[in-house]
């Protein structure tokens, strides 16, 4: 009879959906890489087909990569150089603040240097390297003496221990007290006019020739 014909017609296998599938059909993973590849040359503002494959994006993506690379490497190098005229620049704002001249008086307040005509003071760090500079005290700064700004801070920072004996009502020693005290007097001076200047350039040329030593 055709009814067994007609059935087994009618049957399906429940494979053979599988064995109509297409057989170029992409896997999952390869499916992941292509929409990752997509993703990331439309970063890069690239064009493509949507039926482009795997290794022909790849190689469109890595085409633009390459191209870029020296675009980078000149960014940086901008970049780098303007880090190092701004770090120029600083480093000049901060030796013209350090150089400039500050004109005063000093008195040494430790007893232990009443004796001391002077002191040759130094100071360095990384931008200026060392600067050094006798600076005498007392009456040799009578007229002002003119130090470096640098040095003025060292000086003003400096201090000492100065040490008071105690005494009761009878003049007796009861004890001793100590406190940390700054090491100089230090009285800032208005700078010098232009014919004040002049006036010092002539006297300390008149100076040097009879051998002597003016500021």
């Amino acid at each position: 009879m055709n009814t067994e014909t007609e059935d087994q017609a009618d049957f399906e296998h429940p494979d053979s959906a599988y064995e109509d599938a297409p057989r170029n059909r992409m896997s999952g993973t390869g499916s992941s890489e292509l929409a990752m590849l997509k993703t990331k040359a439309r970063n890069l503002g690239l064009t493509f087909s949507n039926n482009i494959g795997i290794e022909s994006l790849r190689s469109k993506i890595e085409a633009a990569e390459a191209a870029q690379r020296p675009e980078e490497a000149d960014v940086r190098k901008r970049v780098r150089r303007r880090q190092e005229e701004e770090e120029a620049r600083m480093r000049e704002e901060l030796r013209l603040e350090a150089l400039k001249l500050v004109r005063c008086r000093i008195t040494n307040m430790d007893p232990r240097k009443r004796d001391i005509p002077g002191e040759v003071i130094t100071v360095a760090n990384e931008y200026l390297g060392t600067v050094r500079k006798l600076v005498p005290f007392g009456e040799a700064t009578d007229n002002g003496y003119h130090i470096p700004q640098i040095i003025y801070d060292e000086l003003m920072s400096r201090k000492f221990q100065q040490v008071t004996v105690k005494k009761n009502s009878r003049g007796e020693e009861v004890g001793i007290s100590t406190r940390m005290v700054p090491e100089f007097n230090i009285q800032v001076l208005p700078m010098l006019t232009e014919q004040e200047l002049k006036e010092l350039a002539r006297q300390q040329e008149a100076a040097a020739r009879l051998g002597g030593n003016a500021d």
